[in-house]
């Protein structure tokens, strides 16, 4: 019973931490295509600029497009970090606790048995 409770609480309770975890980069990616758009319909002013001084803030809003794009990744993946830290040191708390927990109904069940005997 010990193990079907184990993979019942496995699969239900951690649904919404990996969806999270699934999602984050998924994102990242999506700002990034977004970002690296918003770059490409930009440069185009690059070369219809009068100008070094309109090339130049041109060429500074397709930069920040970029760095928009990066940076959404950037910030996806660094999320990812403390969201699989909290997942595993959970993981862990759990199969500890269920290990524990069949040790002592194992150690306690032949004592029970007699008893009842």
């Amino acid at each position: 019973r010990v193990n079907a409770y184990r993979d019942s609480v496995e699969i239900g309770e951690y649904e919404l931490i990996n969806f999270m975890i699934w999602a984050a980069p998924s994102l990242g990616f999506i700002g990034t295509i977004l970002g690296i758009i918003s770059a490409m319909e930009r440069a185009s002013s690059i070369f219809s600029a009068n100008g070094p001084v309109e090339q130049g803030i041109a060429l500074d809003a397709v930069s920040t497009s970029l760095g928009t794009a990066f940076d959404t990744t950037y910030i996806a993946l660094i999320w990812l970090f403390p969201m699989f830290y909290y997942l595993s040191r959970c993981r862990k708390k759990e199969a500890d606790l269920f290990e524990d927990l069949e040790k002592r109904a194992i150690a306690e069940l032949p004592d029970s048995i007699s008893k009842e005997a």
